[in-house]
């Protein structure tokens, strides 16, 4: 397992539904004609599953806050851990903390600036945060290029799954060589509550199990960032 794995695929995914402090635009949605092929024996996607996910995009663009929590295991002979927690503010600004290992980042992405360190050292200004991966695009991107097959209710919460392109994991920041295990969990209201992902790499020869559980939750609840003392 290479460490790098585990912090490109944390950063990138995020997975939630919201612009945090990049004015880039978010992508559009992905037309079920346009998504990569899954090869000829790959299941037809379920109507009112697609109609599930499709709420979802459209509910998550229209959250104006919210808080993640995201673990990522990798597992080969050895197992690895990192976790990024964090929250963001539509139109205002992101922060996030990323461990990876015995390394933790720290990042507050605001319209202005952004700001990182490396704890326990001081704060600096990022001049290039371009840099730094967008994880509210990851989302919808997963979300997007899902086919979603499956899906159960259970006290007004739905889970819809479905395999995700190899292509359309490596775009949202996942190590795959493999298609990609996708479940989205949303609650009564429409909005993404957890993401599961299960896929597989190789690193040095072997296969690598890679696992995410993302939670989110804290809709409308998180206050405004601001800029690190």
């Amino acid at each position: 397992m290479v460490a790098p794995l585990v912090a490109s695929a944390l950063t990138a995914v995020v997975l939630a539904g919201c612009s945090g402090g990049s004015p880039a635009a978010q992508p559009a949605a992905t037309p079920a004609s346009a998504t990569p092929s899954l090869g000829p024996t790959a299941p037809p996607a379920n109507p009112v599953a697609r109609r599930a996910v499709t709420r979802a995009v459209r509910t998550m663009r229209s959250v104006r806050s919210y808080r993640f929590a995201v673990d990522e295991r990798l597992v080969a002979a050895s197992a690895s851990h990192s976790r990024l927690v964090g929250s963001v503010v539509r139109g205002q600004g992101l922060t996030y903390r990323l461990s990876v290992g015995s390394k933790t980042t720290e990042v507050v992405r605001l319209r202005s600036a952004t700001y990182v360190r490396v704890v326990p050292h001081r704060w600096s200004r990022l001049f290039r945060p371009h840099l730094l991966a967008d994880p509210t695009a990851s989302l919808f991107q997963i979300l997007n290029a899902m086919v979603p097959v499956a899906l159960a209710h259970s006290n007004h919460i739905l889970a819809v799954n479905g395999p995700l392109p190899v292509t359309a994991a490596r775009a949202a920041g996942l190590p795959a060589t493999k298609p990609a295990e996708v479940t989205v969990t949303m609650d009564g209201r429409g909005r993404v509550i957890a993401l599961d992902v299960a896929t597989t790499t190789q690193a040095s020869g072997r296969d690598v199990k890679v696992s995410l559980r993302a939670a989110y939750s804290g809709f409308g609840q998180v206050p405004r960032i601001r800029k690190p003392v």
